[in-house]
């Protein structure tokens, strides 16, 4: 589960600053103990730490992902079980 955590916080990263994951990925470091993404060190062109927010969504044991969002305010989030 820690792979798929620190994945998704790094992909999630990535995409937010349009960079795509290549040869980025390892430039975005976060602590693998922590339920909730908790950014160690990022890239230089990311600007500051205190600029990010992630939120980490996991609706179910199976499911897992992050959003990531600089400047701005991640708000309120309302999550939904479709039935079969």
């Amino acid at each position: 589960m820690a792979f798929l955590q620190l994945w998704t916080a790094k992909e999630a990263s990535c995409k937010a600053t349009g960079t795509g994951i290549y040869g980025f990925l390892p430039l975005w470091v976060f602590d693998a103990r922590s339920p909730q993404p908790h950014l160690l060190r990022l890239p230089d062109d990311a600007g500051a730490a205190s600029r990010w927010q992630f939120l980490r969504v996991q609706p179910s044991a199976d499911h897992t992902a992050v959003m990531a969002l600089r400047d701005g305010s991640l708000g309120s989030l309302n999550c939904w079980t479709l039935a079969r």
